[in-house]
């Protein structure tokens, strides 16, 4: 019997009861098209709440916290072309 996801030849099996496997696939394009999604940390000032509600909306948040100053500490799974993209659009400049 198949299951769905990858298996050991590559291949990508999906159900199209459940959708299962449907996050394999999305994995081996953005690979395939050279977008594969990494993890980041950023830290966040108060005034960037902007920046946290988009990486809520794009992006595979990881973990977050908050220190004494108000800075949050998110960490973040988003390829490093839309991440770029999210910052710009913020007003913020893009990492190094």
């Amino acid at each position: 019997e198949v299951q769905p996801g990858r298996d050991e030849a590559g291949r990508i099996w999906i159900s199209a009861v459940s959708g299962l496997g449907m996050e394999d696939l999305r994995d081996a394009i953005a690979e395939a098209i050279g977008q594969a999604p990494s993890e980041h940390d950023l830290t966040l000032t108060p005034q960037e709440g902007k920046l946290r509600a988009r990486l809520y909306q794009e992006a595979d948040v990881l973990a977050e916290s908050a220190n004494e100053f108000g800075e949050t500490a998110i960490r973040v799974r988003i390829s490093d072309a839309r991440l770029t993209t999210l910052l710009r659009e913020v007003g913020r400049n893009p990492l190094p």
